[in-house]
């Protein structure tokens, strides 16, 4: 937040003539003075010293830098803007999915190995999960007349390229199902369902069930329990995510004048940017659904959330070492404060 600036000078002021006047003319009896009194026989003495024109003068390194309400504003601003992408990503929903989809290498097949399975939230259980890609189907599944049983995406994938005589064609499609893979998951991005909850399908359950042609049912208690605005990743998580990353890093760049900022400072000033944008964008994206929005972006944005949640570890980190590095010196600035053989320069420039 923003600092106290009449406290600042005050203290700049005082300690400005500390230095330089009032440890020489200082009399016995004259260590019970209060502040705001020395702090008016310094303005008459030397006038007010300015926080800032301090810094400047004596070259010093600033270890915190100002969060003021601008730079909140900014970055609340940012927040807000990012959901207005993501609902423009939204808009081109369908040409993204059609493009993306151009991606994909021919097959022997026009059915993608991921969508094995027809019918709703077929992505909930297998094939589409991008934190579970050794997953596999049970022994025994049947697919079109075809057992495909204890396969992985993977196998499946490979399973559907026609094959070729050619030695170095037939090694290649080794390496085709990683990105047709790829191409499938943002073809899906772009649409409603989007992606599912990563990790969400190892709670996938398989029952046998001769109704089925495949021979099994599936089922994802953990999904069916978690609303569907917090269990799915569209285009638009990315697409607004990234617009805040990159303007908040452009607005940061224009952000610093002051030379002496130290690099940490300017971390922590970085990740407060960035905290804030992605947080007012996670919850005005949220809002969408709970003022019934129908669209993919209004929804938690899970791809956000984890950035928001990774710069609040970074800075906790950074504060903390900050922290300690600061009151360290602060006992050294003490210690040579107390000593009445140093002068006020040679003390600033100790710091240095």
């Amino acid at each position: 937040m923003g600092k106290d600036e009449d406290f600042w000078d005050k203290r700049s002021t005082i300690l400005k003539y500390h230095g330089e006047i009032y440890r020489n003319e200082k009399k016995k009896g004259d260590s019970n003075i209060s502040n705001e009194e020395l702090f008016n026989i310094a303005k008459n003495k030397s006038g007010i010293t300015k926080f800032d024109d301090l810094i400047d003068e004596h070259n010093l390194r600033q270890h915190f830098a100002e969060f003021s309400s601008i730079d909140i504003g900014a970055s609340i601003t940012i927040g807000f803007l990012s959901t207005l992408i993501a609902l423009y990503t939204d808009s081109k929903g369908q040409y993204l999915e059609n493009q993306f989809k151009k991606l994909e290498t021919p097959k022997s097949t026009n059915i993608a190995a991921s969508d094995y399975k027809a019918g709703t939230n077929h992505r909930s259980y297998f094939g589409h999960d991008i934190l579970n890609p050794l997953q596999k189907l049970p022994e025994g599944f049947n697919y079109r007349g075809e057992n495909i049983g204890g396969k992985t995406l993977y196998q499946m994938y490979l399973d559907s390229y026609p094959t070729n005589n050619n030695f170095l064609l037939n090694k290649m499609n080794l390496i085709r199902p990683i990105w047709d893979m790829i191409a499938h998951f943002l073809s899906d991005l772009p649409t409603k369902e989007g992606l599912p909850l990563p990790g969400s399908s190892y709670f996938t359950k398989w029952e046998q069930n001769s109704l089925n042609m495949c021979g099994f049912s599936s089922k994802n208690d953990f999904l069916k329990k978690v609303k569907e605005e917090y269990k799915t990743v569209n285009f638009s998580d990315i697409t607004s995510t990234m617009f805040v990353y990159f303007i908040s890093k452009a607005y940061i760049s224009t952000r610093f004048k002051t030379k002496n900022l130290s690099k940490e400072a300017k971390d922590i000033f970085n990740n407060q940017v960035l905290i804030t944008s992605y947080a007012t964008g996670i919850v005005s994206q949220l809002s969408l659904a709970y003022f019934g929005v129908k669209k993919p972006s209004a929804k938690l944005n899970l791809v956000m959330l984890t950035r928001f949640l990774y710069h609040n570890y970074k800075i906790m980190k950074l504060i903390n070492k900050e922290h300690t590095k600061l009151m360290y010196q602060y006992d050294k600035d003490i210690k040579a404060l107390q000593d009445e053989n140093l002068s006020f320069n040679d003390y600033v420039q100790s710091l240095n």
